[in-house]
């Protein structure tokens, strides 16, 4: 069972990037939301860096189910989304526009991710999903030794999950070093259909690399930028990989970058890097920035939809953040 849940997962189409719209059967969750106009807390600045902000949203609810919200999946148009949550959660919600900026979040509802997720503390721990265009999803399982959950999405409703285990070095990432972002590998690689599974930070034999992995093909790392880890990942159109990354320093320094990963770098026995695309700090609208997601929009710009982690903190904030790709690719 196992084997053909994952091939129909790895045999995607060449783009892997049409992911049919899909709902959710799930429980309504009352949400209110706050528009954030200005990235900057004190200025009106749009660009920064290569991204161009593009609206953000302050989510709360009165539901014990929310937050911990820690991967987005945006599906093609950008108008929903499947957000998973360290909770054991998946939520399927609308996003909503105005004059091309992000405006609200309506209808959400949640789903178990896993059978029994919410109440297994073990299992609870998603950190990110991958959404294949045959509809099937994986799902990131930071601290169960088996990783991996891939669960079909049929007329809106999750299949049996079918779970794949990662090489032993990949069981053995440690506690709360598990793997943290997965993204599909689109048409133009050779490993093109495939997961690509992704370590928070390094472990103590790999040094100053994050290790990886394509999934039934090999392994491969990720250059570390210092002090930071990475939280989420995503194929841009085109094949580069933007990742994106995250900085807590003592006394709550905190920070967020997205860096850019050119395509021909994403192979097995790889030590990859890229640019910097933007940075932000607390003089911006940031918290625990973790999950990312990719589409575009009507006008063929790219968007990056970003989302936070409250941990379910009354002093952290579960944010929606997008912004538009403008600036132009790394050399």
């Amino acid at each position: 069972m196992m084997r053909a849940a994952l091939f129909a997962l790895a045999l995607t189409s060449a783009s892997a990037v049409s992911t049919p719209a899909a709902t959710l059967n799930g429980a309504p969750v009352p949400v209110s939301v706050e528009p954030i106009e200005n990235f900057q807390y004190h200025g009106t600045q749009t660009r920064f860096g290569r991204v161009e902000f593009r609206g953000g949203l302050v989510v709360s609810s009165t539901d014990k189910k929310f937050g911990g919200l820690s991967g987005i999946a945006v599906l093609p148009g950008g108008r929903e989304a499947i957000i998973v949550s360290d909770f054991g959660y998946l939520m399927l919600a609308r996003l909503d526009y105005r004059d091309g900026r992000l405006s609200g979040l309506s209808i959400p509802h949640l789903v178990p991710a896993l059978p029994g997720s919410s109440k297994t503390i073990k299992r609870n721990d998603s950190e990110d999903l991958a959404i294949g265009d045959n509809g099937n999803i994986a799902i990131a399982l930071e601290e169960d030794r088996r990783q991996i959950a891939v669960r079909t999405l049929r007329n809106g409703v999750l299949g049996k999950p079918e779970f794949l285990s990662l090489p032993d070095a990949g069981r053995k990432l440690g506690i709360n070093k598990g793997i943290e972002s997965l993204a599909i590998i689109p048409g133009g690689n050779a490993h093109a259909g495939h997961l690509l599974a992704i370590g928070e930070r390094p472990t103590r034999r790999s040094g100053k690399t994050i290790p990886c992995w394509i999934v039934k093909a090999g392994t491969c790392s990720i250059r570390k930028r210092e002090g930071f880890s990475i939280t989420a990942a995503r194929f841009l159109p085109g094949g580069d990989l933007m990742i994106l990354e995250r900085s807590l320093a003592p006394g709550f320094d905190l920070r967020m970058q997205l860096r850019r990963i050119p395509a021909d770098q994403v192979d097995i026995n790889k030590i990859m890097d890229g640019d910097i695309v933007m940075q932000a700090d607390l003089s911006m609208q940031i918290d625990n920035m973790e999950g990312l997601g990719v589409h575009q929009d009507a006008d063929g710009l790219t968007i990056l939809t970003l989302v936070s982690d409250d941990n379910q903190n009354f002093f952290q904030r579960t944010l929606i953040l997008q912004f538009a790709l403008v600036g132009k690719n790394p050399s």
